[in-house]
């Protein structure tokens, strides 16, 4: 069986990609604290406290794609749908 050799990381790279990291991890939980209350007053609830998963698999692990659309199709299966002066 052939192993692959893992080539050198310097300390200096491995430090910026760590930088990059959390700067990217402190934007993205920005951006999901500032939508909590637009969903909250859409729909009454988080969707991640009533398991949307594929809310939770766009926005958190960026698989896949949503639309408002489809969010609001997926909350109404779950007992949430949009309030009626939000629904466009």
């Amino acid at each position: 069986m052939k192993t692959s050799r893992v080539s050198y990381c310097s300390g200096r790279v491995l430090s910026q990609a760590i930088r990059k990291a959390s700067t990217l991890a402190r934007k993205h939980r920005e951006a999901i604290d500032a939508m909590a209350h637009l969903l909250v007053a859409r729909y009454g609830c988080l969707p991640n406290d009533v398991d949307c998963d594929s809310f939770i698999e766009a926005t958190d692990y960026g698989h896949g794609g949503m639309s408002l659309a489809d969010l609001d199709a997926e909350m109404t299966q779950r007992g949430y749908p949009p309030r009626r002066e939000d629904a466009e």
